[in-house]
């Protein structure tokens, strides 16, 4: 079963253009992350993992970082990155 969010999405790829889309995520991330990349590649868009590629803990900021400075270069049209939450905003 695909999220909500990724049927909607779904819904909102009809007649669209093919992207170049870049992903991360941290650990916690990782199990959905595979279902996410194979939607998106489903619809054509060409995609760039920037990691974790393991369940194992990582440094999620330095996936951030990979993330954002391919947008930021002009290599991917779009980026999106899943990470667990640490603590609950004040």
């Amino acid at each position: 079963m695909l999220p909500a969010a990724a049927v909607a999405l779904q819904g909102a790829q009809k007649g669209r253009s093919v992207m170049r889309i870049v992903v991360g995520s941290d650990h916690a991330g990782f199990p959905l992350k595979g279902t996410v990349l194979q939607l998106l590649k489903s619809w054509k868009h060409t995609i760039k993992d920037c990691g974790s590629f393991t369940p194992d803990p990582v440094d999620f900021p330095d996936i951030v970082a990979l993330v954002a400075a391919e947008i930021k270069s002009g290599r991917a049209d779009r980026g999106s990155w899943s990470a667990a939450r640490a603590s609950a905003p004040p």
